[in-house]
């Protein structure tokens, strides 16, 4: 790969990073100043408002929505040029925006439509006409316009390929954390959606054996607790 195209990617991988950690930091901003808001809300609510709490959580709610208004979070453009993995994670973003912003269901569509630009906005345009001209219905839900961005922009054996590498997955020369890192990680790219015990079967059946035994010795609850014992086993 050429040196500018290497740094140009590096660049993007930099910048997703980036947002994606703000966004975590927003978060977490965001909840705090909610468990706050809520432990004041059950102090007025204890000193028995009356008539006025009608009005009182009017005026909180008008409060709390200043507040986050106040904090800039937006989705990043998307050209139709990032990796498969990168794709992933813009698709993410929009979900996390979506909800910290609480943007309403018939907004959604056209939020992301203005973040398309070069290709994936040509396609977006492209494809609404085609729609027209068949006589098919606009597309106005989030649902399906991240169906047919999933089915332009994914190549169709991603996951295949990711539920592949999952199911060769073992720990062998890995820490228990490395190979954990890896195994959620997978986990989270095939999006399998199945009940906790049979995760952590899955989990348990990749740990090295020695590792494993011990950990099916001892009391869990959840693949939580499996990997912290794991972890303990090691050390």
């Amino acid at each position: 790969m050429p040196p500018r195209r290497q740094n140009a990617r590096g660049l993007r991988e930099m910048e997703m990073e980036e947002l994606r950690r703000k966004i975590q930091e927003l978060q977490e901003t965001v909840n705090a100043q909610q468990a706050i808001l809520e432990a004041q809300r059950r102090r007025n609510d204890d000193d028995g408002s009356g008539s006025d709490s009608s009005s009182s959580r009017s005026s909180r709610s008008h409060r709390r929505q200043t507040r986050t208004s106040d904090i800039k979070v937006d989705i990043p453009d998307f050209e139709g040029k990032l990796q498969p993995d990168e794709f992933v994670d813009w698709l993410q973003i929009v979900e996390r925006v979506f909800e910290y912003k609480e943007v309403l269901e018939e907004q959604k569509v056209k939020t992301v439509a203005v973040k398309l630009k070069k290709h994936a906005s040509i396609w977006w345009e492209n494809l609404k006409r085609e729609r027209e001209r068949e006589g098919k219905s606009k597309i106005k839900t989030w649902e399906k316009m991240h169906r047919e961005l999933t089915r332009k922009f994914l190549p169709p054996h991603y996951y295949q390929d990711n539920f592949i590498q999952l199911q060769n997955l073992r720990q062998k020369s890995m820490s228990v954390e490395e190979y954990t890192r890896d195994f959620e990680k997978l986990m989270m790219k095939c999006d399998i959606q199945e009940k906790e015990e049979q995760t952590i079967a899955r989990y348990l059946g990749r740990l090295n054996t020695d590792i494993a035994h011990l950990v099916q010795l001892q009391q869990y609850w959840s693949l939580d607790e499996v990997t912290r014992l794991a972890i303990r086993v090691e050390k």
